[in-house]
């Protein structure tokens, strides 16, 4: 059938070519390389060809093992989704390995936490006005304990996330042994609360007090910082899935320990997971171009890229 109003195209003649005379080559020796035996992931990922994120990969997971021999700081960012996909027990496990010196969360992520440790599972909060419908509020419990964490911490000088990781270990809920946050407060591994104040859902509770929770994000910051200027020398990020917020707050404190008199020599941080915000691409941009800086960009979900991460880590540990 032929439609007046769309023309059909005519075949043009073209000279007729050869496979031997095609200019674009395909390099074979750049393929995958198949394994004979069953050898382990380390195998699969060395038959990879070298693609620049191949090689970032590869690259983090030499600077994470050599710092770790080193002693030098590994730090690891998280957010909720590590929560969410059922990630917390891989973290867990590299924190009591000794593969993880310390974590910064945000807010979504303690809230998740703390609930997981109270009651086994977790609420998915929703923004009624964005949905245009009442929906399900701030569970009561959640918003009483943690204000009291908050309390106990702020009287304490600690910071937040030490504040609910001692305020778990103290109640010993349930489900504490899948807390991070309770885990790391045991194996005296520091947590940091980074938020933006107004943000989350903790400010619909009637107990809650901005004062102490402003205070205990300050203190959270000096020791961010404090542990990034520990850094100086091979020490690690790994930045899962970083946003907006996360990145301000991490060139913040790498400006506030540089103000500080602090010199960095060779600071590795390892970006996982796919950015889609521009201006969070334009600043990694800026980092990577910096002195002293390596960036390794590793694209993909997290829950496919922790449990790789996870599992190369410690293959013949």
């Amino acid at each position: 059938m032929t439609y007046s109003k769309f023309p059909l195209l005519k075949k043009k003649k073209s000279e007729a070519t050869t496979l031997e005379n095609f200019t674009q080559n395909i390099n074979t020796d750049k393929f995958f390389k198949a394994h004979r035996q069953v050898s382990g992931l380390k195998s699969i990922l060395n038959s990879y060809n070298s693609s620049a994120e191949i090689n970032d990969l590869r690259e983090l997971l030499k600077k994470i093992d050599y710092a770790r021999k080193g002693g030098n700081p590994i730090l690891f960012s998280l957010n909720a989704k590590i929560i969410e996909y059922g990630l917390s027990p891989l973290i867990i496990d590299l924190m009591q390995r000794g593969w993880i010196s310390a974590l910064s969360i945000d807010e979504e992520f303690l809230i998740k936490d703390f609930e997981l440790s109270l009651s086994g599972k977790f609420i998915k909060y929703k923004n009624s006005f964005l949905h245009d419908k009442k929906i399900e509020g701030f569970a009561e419990e959640t918003g009483l304990f943690l204000n009291i964490a908050f309390k106990d911490g702020e009287k304490k000088d600690k910071g937040a996330g030490e504040s609910v990781g001692e305020y778990l270990s103290s109640s010993k809920f349930e489900h504490n042994e899948q807390s991070i946050l309770a885990n790391s407060y045991r194996l005296n591994i520091p947590v940091t609360l980074h938020a933006v104040p107004g943000s989350g859902k903790l400010h619909y509770h009637p107990n809650f007090k901005g004062e102490i929770y402003g205070t205990l994000l300050d203190r959270d910051f000096i020791l961010y910082a404090s542990i990034l200027s520990n850094l100086t020398d091979n020490g690690v990020i790994v930045a899962m899935d970083i946003d907006r917020v996360e990145l301000d707050i991490l060139i913040n404190s790498l400006g506030f320990c540089y103000e500080s008199g602090i010199e960095f020599k060779n600071i590795s941080i390892g970006i996982t997971g796919d950015i889609e915000d521009i201006s969070v691409q334009r600043d990694i941009e800026k980092m990577s171009s910096l002195e002293n800086v390596i960036i390794h960009r590793i694209k993909g979900s997290q829950d496919l890229l922790l449990p790789l991460i996870s599992s190369l880590l410690l293959e013949e540990k």
